[in-house]
């Protein structure tokens, strides 16, 4: 009987979505990105026993560090990636990262041991297909995901319901609602229709008061008031009015109807500190020190702690994702891994387990993605002098920092001018003085 169950869809497609539709989630992930793949990908054979394909390292950069991108992409979201393996008309078998809900994953659980499926539309598995769960974001058996943008899509919904109800509110203020009561208009409201009433229109006052007249005077007045009116709302000299049409908004109120204040929506004093604590929670659940990303934290004077919790963030992508590479490759040229191996244990004598691990060690090749060194070009100078790093090193990382083209040059001869005498002689003087100590 087969109780396996599917990982969550919705669930996926929601942390697929907001991984590039969350600013701040994009922004950390870009940063990410950018720090482990500049500088392209790098391959080896370990120990150089045994002689690579001589176009495997362009392979890599075209076929290889893509995927490595679209594996980051997935890890942050769904927190296990699919790898297919696609092979060329040439014969060249590359890695693929399926994308997100273009297919299911099936997961069984027995007494410890996970299993994975991949499964089209048709509950068909697909070939040449493998899942790999090695970066510590494993679903939980009910099929829920625990990567780290799943983690943080409850606090993207209340961010999100919290915005929409301030853009709701501000197209209310746009568009204010006018709400009237009824007052009392003091006459004597009888009910029916009053029969008694007459009037004579022959008694009608034909006074001069109750004449209406209209001479030249007044016509030139009512011309200067419209004159005065077109240029008060005229845009400029020798223009016609624009506010021609105001009066067509005035609406006279029934009888009996006055305007009520109603109380007007002023949003929530706390959205931008909401905000704020919702990006210093992004930043530190994917270990991007938000002082790296804008300077208005308070803990932006803490340049060590950021510096080593950014770098602790990088190595730990650098060395799952270069795992993960390694794995990829011992599973695509198995065939020729085997060859390898049989060839070393062949010419040794002895055949225990010791000498087989021994022999797959000396085979095993090596992915990496050489990263820029935390450190500041003094700092990486001074490292050079002390011997810690060599001349070839010094210079591929001083041309890493200054985005410069990286060519091999000679070392140059150490100058022995008049700060190496000044060095001696602070040297000497050190001497002294521990010899006058003790």
């Amino acid at each position: 009987m087969d109780r396996g169950v599917i990982l969550n869809h919705k669930e996926i497609g929601l942390s697929s979505a907001f991984l590039r539709k969350s600013p701040m989630i994009y922004t950390c992930r870009n940063l990410i990105q950018h720090q482990i793949f500049s500088n392209g990908i790098a391959f080896s054979q370990r120990r150089g026993r045994a002689k690579s394909d001589p176009h495997m390292q362009e392979i890599m950069t075209d076929y290889w560090l893509p995927f490595c991108k679209d594996m980051l992409d997935t890890i942050l979201t769904v927190g296990i990636i699919v790898v297919r393996i696609l092979t060329m008309d040439d014969g060249l078998r590359v890695p693929v990262i399926l994308e997100p809900n273009c297919c299911r994953i099936k997961m069984s659980y027995y007494f410890g041991v996970r299993e994975y499926k991949v499964l089209d539309d048709q509950q068909q598995e697909v070939p040449d297909t493998f899942v790999l769960d090695i970066f510590g974001f494993t679903p939980t058996p009910d099929g829920s995901l625990t990567s780290i943008v799943a983690n943080i899509l409850p606090k993207i919904t209340y961010m999100n319901v919290l915005l929409g109800t301030s853009l709701h509110m501000e197209q209310k203020r746009a568009t204010p609602i006018i709400m009237t009561e009824s007052v009392d208009t003091k006459v004597d409201n009888v009910e029916g229709i009053a029969y008694d009433y007459y009037a004579d229109g022959d008694m009608q006052d034909q006074s001069d008061q109750n004449k209406f007249r209209r001479n030249r005077s007044n016509v030139q007045q009512l011309s200067q008031q419209q004159s005065m009116y077109d240029e008060f709302f005229s845009v400029g000299t020798g223009t016609l009015s624009s506010g021609g049409n105001v009066l067509e908004n005035v609406v006279t109120l029934p009888l009996g109807q006055r305007i009520v204040n109603i109380p007007h929506q002023t949003g929530r004093g706390d959205l931008v500190a909401q905000l704020k604590m919702h990006e210093d929670m992004i930043c530190g659940i994917m270990g991007v020190p938000r002082s790296l990303i804008m300077s208005d934290t308070p803990h932006k004077s803490d340049s060590e702690g950021t510096h080593q919790t950014f770098q602790k963030t990088i190595m730990s992508w650098k060395y799952h994702i270069e795992s993960a590479c390694i794995r990829v490759y011992n599973l695509i040229y198995a065939e020729n891994i085997k060859k390898q191996l049989m060839e070393v244990i062949s010419k040794k004598r002895k055949r225990d387990v010791l000498d087989v691990y021994a022999a797959k060690k000396k085979v095993q090749v090596q992915i990496s993605f050489p990263v820029s060194p935390f450190l500041s070009h003094e700092q990486l100078y001074s490292h050079y002098q002390r011997g810690v790093v060599s001349w070839d090193t010094f210079v591929e990382h001083a041309c890493a920092q200054g985005c410069l083209p990286h060519t091999k040059m000679p070392e140059p001869r150490q100058q022995t001018g008049a700060s190496d005498n000044a060095h001696a002689e602070k040297d000497n003087v050190h001497a002294e003085k521990e010899t006058s100590d003790e």
